[in-house]
């Protein structure tokens, strides 16, 4: 899901925060949401969220929730905002926004800019969107239209963007940092096994140790000393199990490359296959189950579990061949539980190849060779620094240090569509720098052609968007417009307008009361 985060000025050291979340009909709930789980009123989904948060991050979270009107797009795997999404928050509240996938929360924004409404917007950038549009019919064609309403919705709706990855397409203002860290339940999963291997280490010398000593005629054999060592150690291995796959079941989130791989790793090893555990959820099950079965792979699936569950912490090895992540969170939480993780040598894995544990691969002969090789070691126990790395702690500096906007950096010229980028100075920055007039008043008119360029970007994005036939016929959907006035009594069911909505409940009745009558609304 896309989520807004807001803050406002505060007397005190601490910053007011409020996380915008989307509400969703009972119909979209029962499509998306796991389990059975459902929500009758907002006060429900908070409770839910805020017991869940408390639960990942060890601490009560102080922020403060909001609710928006979201639509389940099955074609495009998302929730989109209906209605104005920046009306949400109070004027007196707005002071910065972080727009988690600001492409998506803006395809059909109608209504008040983020960056009229918010002193300073920044939008985290997710999910590579193009790589998704290509593996559609007509592909190609769809990519490279969204490449451009992606530029030009984040050029006028944010001030700064920040790709965690170089697996996204060029867009304006951009900088590329990792800024995403795990729970501290993942580390503390880590700190574990961290511990179990120095142990199993530290039992294995003392049995070669022993073994030396007691056996005069292997006293100085030292690869016998070694191997007794090694036999020690795998008798009692720190990871009981091995390969392991968890995510949405989506052919192209990565399962369309760990089958192929797969069916390439048996045919290169005489039919010997590998045993592989997937975990997760989505319309493409069936179908990969079936290609799996058919292919004669061991691949056993167990539906949808939370990554942090105990009954993966005994997986030695996660395996994520996705070429469409802009970064996947899983290898980050992986990597924190001190396990190996084979993923492809692409710009979304970036960060992660740095880690000693991160075993990359650019075919299907190296994949092979890495998952082997994997299964047949002991990952490294995963070093202070490394472990700081992946701390929440750590990716708030980074964020910090990216998110601002450098007011006396000219904005320069760039191939990239509707891009002005804030960067190293160009050709044309040191040519305007050594002309006749002062630097900062070329600045200035460079700065005005580009804000009045925004200015009208927006104008017409704004007028399009308000054209209802063209909305439905672009996939925004029907009566999304405008913002709901009662969210339980919102239906985001593409039907006839003429069918009458859903009657809401006695609860759903008692919460809109409430909420009227907090925000002056007569019931």
């Amino acid at each position: 899901t896309a989520t807004a985060t807001t803050t406002s000025s505060s007397p005190s050291p601490k910053r007011k925060v409020t996380l915008l979340v989307p509400w969703l009909s009972a119909s979209d709930q029962e499509r998306i949401y796991p389990n059975g789980l459902r929500f009758e009123t907002p006060d429900e989904q908070e409770a839910y969220v805020r017991s869940w948060v408390a639960n990942r991050v060890g601490f009560e979270p102080q922020f403060k929730l909001r609710f928006y009107a979201g639509r389940y797009a099955p074609d495009k795997g998302s929730i989109l905002p209906v209605g104005d999404l920046a009306s949400v928050v109070p004027s007196h509240e707005a002071d910065v926004a972080v727009l988690e996938e600001p492409e998506h929360l803006n395809w059909y924004h109608h209504g008040e800019r983020w960056t009229r409404r918010f002193h300073h917007v920044v939008g985290i950038v997710h999910t590579n969107y193009l790589e998704y549009a290509r593996r559609e019919q007509q592909g190609t064609l769809k990519a490279a239209m969204l490449r451009y309403v992606n530029a030009w919705v984040c050029r006028t709706q944010c001030h700064k963007v920040v790709k965690l990855s170089g697996a996204v397409q060029d867009l304006p203002r951009e900088t590329t940092c990792f800024v995403h860290g795990v729970s501290p339940k993942f580390l503390s999963v880590g700190d574990e096994v961290r511990r179990r291997i120095e142990e199993a280490r530290a039992a294995a010398a003392s049995a070669a140790t022993n073994a030396a000593a007691t056996t005069t005629n292997l006293a100085n054999d030292d690869d016998t000393s070694s191997l007794t060592a090694d036999a020690t150690a795998d008798q009692n291995p720190v990871f009981a199990k091995g390969c392991y796959f968890i995510g949405k079941v989506l052919w192209g989130k990565g399962y369309t490359e760990l089958v192929n791989n797969l069916i390439a790793d048996k045919a290169s090893h005489g039919g010997t296959t590998i045993p592989f555990d997937v975990y997760g959820s989505g319309p493409d099950l069936d179908a990969v189950a079936a290609a799996a079965a058919n292919a004669g792979l061991p691949m056993t699936f167990f539906g949808a579990r939370d990554h942090g569950d105990e009954s993966l912490h005994d997986y030695k090895v996660l395996v994520n061949p996705s070429l469409s992540d802009v970064v996947a969170t899983t290898t980050a939480e992986a990597l924190a539980m001190g396990k190996f993780v084979v993923v492809a040598k692409h710009p979304s894995n970036e960060f992660f190849s740095t880690f000693p544990n991160a075993l990359l691969f650019d075919d299907e002969a190296s994949f092979s060779a890495a998952v082997r090789r994997a299964l047949a070691e002991e990952p490294q126990p995963l070093s202070p620094e490394d472990r700081a790395r992946l701390t929440w702690e750590a990716a708030t500096s980074r964020f910090l240090d990216v998110a601002d906007i450098d007011v006396t950096e000219p904005f320069t010229p760039t191939t990239s569509p509707l891009s002005p980028k804030s960067s190293s100075p160009s050709a044309f920055a040191r040519v305007a720098s050594g002309a006749a007039l002062p630097f900062r008043l070329v600045n200035g008119a460079v700065r005005a052609v580009s804000n009045a360029t925004d200015d009208a970007l927006a104008i017409v994005h704004n007028t399009l968007t308000g054209v209802e036939p063209l909305r439905r016929a672009v996939g925004a959907g029907k009566r999304t417009k405008a913002t709901p006035a009662d969210l339980c009594a919102f239906a985001a069911e593409e039907h006839d307008p003429s069918v009458p909505l859903p009657s809401k409940t006695p609860r759903q009745r008692m919460w809109s009361w409430r909420t009227n009558a907090e925000s002056g609304r007569t019931a």
